[in-house]
């Protein structure tokens, strides 16, 4: 019977790589997910200042991950038939596209249309991506791969945030012309990596213990996939509607930009640990606990005002998104083939959550509040919960 292994520890230290393959497998996803935060406080910003309404800006918020779910279902497959290195490429050129438009976007027409087309750059972009790092490292030292892939691209949206702000409060279209130069940047790495010599996965022995059969696989694979969705649904309401909230509270760019920042480096700090320690897989506690602290830091959101509690608080939520972040990637990559359509579909997924939380909560704000978007996100979080329980009584296997 076929069966998918999960990767031991002492399997990750033995196996040696190319420094090339890690740079580019850490500084790639650090590159282009900074180009992509630079727009989180500055399309909100440049939406604020064209007179945008929370349902503007709910809109504004969901136009790209729309686009990007589109692109993954419709061209996150490619990868598996063109080869990886041209459909990322051809990924990166469009996201300096469309950071060119956005630049030149002067009406909320504009720039909702610009933030589509970033969407819909990410859809050629990541799955190729996230592929090629399946490829290059192949199944015993995937960890290895998803821990540097996942430190690259958190590290860059904390960086890059941080830097948006800052970047809006000098100019309103400086943080899409520092998107634009960023992407440009990503591509004389990506003529070049991975490297030629990188390791072939098909030469890697499958260590006998720890083999997963794939019906568990997928079972978690399920449990993750629903989990990712509310986190994203939380994660990125956060992005889009907080900085209204935090304009109505006196709060600057700059320290907008340093609060959405903290998700992304509690993120990239929790993703460490969840690298090594394998408790964490094939079971369904892990995600109820960082669900549960999830609920608990979308109600304080919704009731505090200083920035130190706003931190704290977005600290917790992204820690927890970590965990469902990890879990989905590593259940749709550890496997034998169509990693590019598995990695589409984990893009999907989690950009479908990325849809709702903005436009619902964007709806949501306009009528009830600018705070109720954080209380519907709870609400979903705990809907998923519930419907985890009842898809584990359901099955329950065991690995």
């Amino acid at each position: 019977m076929r069966t998918t292994e999960a990767p031991s520890v002492d399997h990750l230290k033995r196996r040696r790589h190319p420094a090339m393959l890690d740079l580019g497998t850490l500084g790639l996803p650090l590159l282009m997910d900074a180009g992509v935060a630079f727009g989180f406080v500055g399309f909100p910003l440049a939406a604020i200042r064209l007179g945008a309404t929370p349902l503007h800006l709910g809109v504004l918020g969901c136009a790209s991950p729309a686009c990007f779910v589109l692109s993954c279902l419709l061209f996150g497959g490619l990868s598996d038939r063109w080869g990886r290195r041209p459909a990322t490429i051809v990924g990166a050129l469009a996201y300096a596209l469309a950071f060119l438009g956005a630049y030149h976007a002067h009406s909320l027409t504009a720039l909702i249309a610009a933030a589509g087309a970033i969407g819909t750059a990410g859809g050629l972009y990541w799955p190729s991506l996230e592929a090629t790092i399946a490829d290059a490292y192949g199944h015993g030292p995937l960890g290895r791969g998803l821990l540097l892939f996942n430190v690259g691209w958190t590290s860059g949206m904390m960086m890059g945030a941080m830097a948006s702000g800052r970047l809006a409060d000098a100019g309103s279209q400086l943080p899409f012309a520092a998107g634009g130069v960023v992407a440009l940047a990503a591509l004389p790495l990506l003529f070049f990596w991975p490297p030629r010599q990188a390791p072939s996965p098909i030469q890697e022995a499958i260590p006998e213990e720890g083999k997963v059969a794939p019906h568990v696989v997928d079972h978690y694979l399920t449990l993750a996939r629903i989990a990712n969705f509310s986190a994203f649904f939380a994660v990125v309401s956060l992005r889009a509607l907080f900085p209204k909230l935090a304009t109505d509270l006196g709060f600057s760019g700059g320290s907008i930009g340093m609060l959405i920042a903290i998700t992304s480096l509690a993120q990239a700090v929790a993703f460490i640990p969840f690298a090594f320690w394998r408790r964490w897989q094939y079971q369904l506690g892990p995600f109820l606990v960082a669900e549960a602290m999830m609920v608990m830091a979308l109600l304080g959101i919704a009731r505090v005002s200083s920035a130190i509690a706003f931190g704290l608080l977005f600290a917790v939520v992204g820690a927890a998104c970590a965990l469902t972040y990890t879990a989905s990637l590593f259940y749709s990559l550890n496997r034998p083939a169509d990693r590019g359509k598995m990695g589409a579909l984990h893009e999907a997924i989690l950009g479908s959550g990325s849809v709702l939380g903005p436009i619902l909560g964007g709806t949501l704000a306009q009528h009830a509040g600018l705070r109720s978007p954080y209380l519907l996100a709870a609400c979903v979080t705990l809907l998923v919960m519930a419907l985890q329980l009842i898809l584990r009584k359901a099955r329950a296997p065991r690995p």
